[in-house]
């Protein structure tokens, strides 16, 4: 039995982990919830131990795959965004949830493709904090929030930043600085 923890952290590595292509460094999830607080306890990580042993990575590269998986089981993921302060009932939308007070589903009416303006479906998280920074880190003062990532699946949709506009917790962002989340977005300070 532990005591005086805040949480608990298991990390495995397995080869069953790595994808059919050794296309994953690592992936990781919370596991248990305080049934006060909502706030993740347990967490884990799976790390493919090809990238470890079979094709090295730089340590330095590892650091910011840990760090990011971490920021996973801790605060970013689709699943913990319900428990954030304030979330109203979410609605599952496909592979992702709209809920109220946290992510919200716009549409762009002029999302411009190579074949001209067209509507768009985009998942935004729109909590006052998140809001306040998207806003200063893009110079909109009438931006709603930051932009999730909608493609990719369960592993990715909903638990990244779009990585069309973000450099830090996106879905393939092995040497980003995951310092940067908690100074530039705002999700980790007081969760929301």
């Amino acid at each position: 039995r532990l005591h005086d923890v805040d949480f608990v952290f298991f990390v495995i590595a397995s080869k069953e982990t790595c994808g059919k292509r050794f296309q994953y460094y690592a992936a990781a999830t919370h596991c248990a919830i305080d049934s006060v607080t909502y706030r993740p306890v347990a967490g884990y990580v799976y790390v493919c131990p090809y990238w470890l042993y079979g094709n090295r990575m730089e340590l330095s590269k590892w650091v910011e795959v840990i760090k990011h998986e971490i920021t996973h089981a801790f605060v970013f993921s689709r699943s913990l965004f319900r428990y954030f302060p304030g979330a109203g009932h979410y609605e599952k939308e496909g592979d992702l949830y709209v809920i109220p007070n946290v992510v919200d589903r716009i549409t762009r009416l002029d999302w411009e493709t190579s074949r001209g303006a067209m509507e768009h479906d985009v998942f935004v998280v729109v909590t006052p904090k998140v809001r306040e920074e998207a806003r200063r880190h893009f110079n909109c003062s009438t931006l709603e929030g930051a932009e999730l990532e909608n493609h990719g699946g369960i592993g990715s949709a909903g638990s990244h930043w779009e990585k069309r506009l973000f450099e830090i917790m996106c879905e393939v962002d092995a040497e980003a600085d995951a310092r940067m989340l908690v100074k530039r977005v705002g999700v980790m300070r007081k969760r929301v």
